[in-house]
């Protein structure tokens, strides 16, 4: 599946990536991104944002749980999945860190 969009961010600062293609936004906070051997990103990286409409059926990672901001736990129901990739500018895959957390928020279905 190809992306929907591809994005240029700077790892070191607070970024918020909008696609107005897509309407999917991923805000990321500064020094979140480490490489395999837990090294921050200082680099530009790329993000790849993938986008997908899941079938009627509820055929969908997860386990259809959500927690709050509260903590709280309560049920969903999947209608939509992303997945956002980073990497540099040699294929060097980046993940977010431990102690941090990415913000992804996605559009309603149609």
């Amino acid at each position: 599946m190809p992306p929907v969009a591809v994005h240029q961010v700077d790892p070191t600062v607070d970024q918020q990536v909008d696609d107005r293609e897509s309407g999917l936004g991923v805000f990321l906070p500064a020094h979140s991104l480490v490489d395999p051997d837990g090294v921050s990103a200082v680099t530009p990286l790329t993000l790849r944002v993938y986008l997908r409409a899941l079938a009627a059926d509820g055929a969908a990672p997860g386990d259809g749980l959500l927690s709050g901001p509260d903590g709280a736990v309560s049920g969903a129901r999947v209608l939509s999945a992303a997945f956002v990739q980073a990497s540099d500018s040699e294929g060097r895959i980046y993940r977010l860190a431990p102690d941090r957390a990415a913000v992804v928020t996605l559009p309603p279905p149609t």
